[in-house]
């Protein structure tokens, strides 16, 4: 994914899985799960990656943090 905002350090996204990767400036990861490739585009597009993500993201998938699997 493009270079993410800075309140976002790093992204991904597996298609396979449905699983959108996020990962902040402190190195916390979450991971969403079953997010359709149309909303991960969009999150990848989105001007400020901070509020789509808390807009369209947070909230309404399930959320996992990284070390808690």
């Amino acid at each position: 994914m493009k270079l993410p905002s800075s309140a976002i350090a790093a992204t991904s996204y597996d298609p396979m899985t449905r699983t959108l990767g996020v990962t902040y400036p402190s190195g916390v990861a979450y991971s969403y799960t079953d997010v359709p490739a149309h909303v991960a585009a969009a999150f990848d597009r989105a001007e400020s990656k901070g509020a789509f993500l808390v807009k369209h993201i947070k909230g309404k998938y399930e959320t996992v943090k990284a070390g808690d699997i």
